[in-house]
């Protein structure tokens, strides 16, 4: 790397504007990549520099540029929590949503065409096609594609929202960009879900008054349960408020009473309409994994007496 480089980056890292300023206008290419293949937009988002950033996006600098993993310098703000630099990024144009190449080096590529050679094989079994006869008419077009068309179509849809932790870029986006409040992303689950997971009153307030819907899911457990599960009683109470469904079933048939950790938040949630005698999938009662003695206790009495009921 160049003086001129080092300089710039040394700069970045360390917030020094004048030394960033002084250098700047040296560099080779606003372009150039760097450890770990960043570019400097990737690194100056990566420090919530936002001085540099105005620089490099003044000189033009590739906003969509990715590194190894396949982030933009959007996506790298926003997992980092700059939301100064989150909004400078959206307003030059860098887009939210993009998708990449599923195998991006040739050994992965390689490994990919020789997983696929294997299913051709396999396929050539009457037993094997027979068990996979329903879904053989999606399949064995793109198994005897050639490998370039094959390995080209194999993609990765990526959506920066996905990787949003933080209340402050979360307001951004949903106050000045308009990002959906109900996205729902592959892996990390509902916005709601996933800050009330994180037990962020603020952000499940912001997205609840933006119409977040209160049951959508994380994992097949919705926000209610994270609520629950992290005995936040003004949360629940919140949630209960906007409508959550008191008795909503996971993928388990286990309902929020199940996660519940203090007398209080039962209290709540039984106020609400929740049915202590509901059992999940195995046949378990709602408290078979409470811990707390006296929360299990009350569950267990409420729910002898409401079946003691004619």
């Amino acid at each position: 790397m160049t003086f001129f480089l080092n300089a710039v980056i040394r700069a970045i890292k360390s917030n020094d504007v004048e030394s960033l300023v002084a250098a700047f206008p040296r560099l080779e290419s606003v372009n150039a990549r760097i450890d770990r293949d960043e570019s400097l937009l990737h690194l100056a988002a990566r420090f919530g520099n936002h001085h540099a950033v105005a620089l490099l996006v003044e000189r033009q600098a590739d906003i969509e540029s990715l590194n190894l993993k396949g982030h933009s310098p959007l996506m790298v703000a926003v997992e980092a929590g700059h939301a100064d630099v989150v909004r400078m990024l959206l307003q030059a144009g860098a887009r939210m949503s993009y998708s990449i190449p599923r195998f991006r080096t040739e050994a992965e590529r390689r490994e990919a065409v020789r997983r696929r050679d294997e299913l051709r094989q396999e396929l050539k079994s009457e037993d094997e096609r027979a068990k996979l006869a329903r879904v053989l008419d999606i399949i064995l077009p793109k198994l005897n594609q050639p490998d370039e068309e094959f390995l080209r179509e194999q993609t990765v849809e990526i959506n920066t929202v996905d990787c949003c932790y933080d209340f402050t870029v979360l307001k951004v986006l949903i106050e000045e960009f308009r990002v959906d409040p109900n996205h729902d992303g592959f892996g990390s689950g509902s916005l709601l879900w996933r800050f009330a997971d994180a037990s962020d009153l603020e952000a499940v307030r912001l997205l609840a008054s933006h119409g977040a819907k209160v049951d959508g899911c994380g994992d097949s457990q919705t926000a209610l349960f994270a609520a629950v599960r992290n005995d936040h009683l003004e949360m629940i109470r919140l949630l209960l408020a906007a409508g959550a469904d008191v008795n909503h079933r996971d993928c388990d048939d286990c309902v929020p009473l199940g996660s519940c950790r203090s007398v209080a938040a039962v209290q709540l949630l039984l106020d609400h309409g929740a049915d202590p005698t509901l059992r999940d999938a195995y046949d378990r009662p709602c408290w078979a994994f409470i811990l707390d003695p006296a929360t299990r206790q009350l569950l267990e009495t409420i729910a002898g007496s409401a079946q003691e009921l004619p």
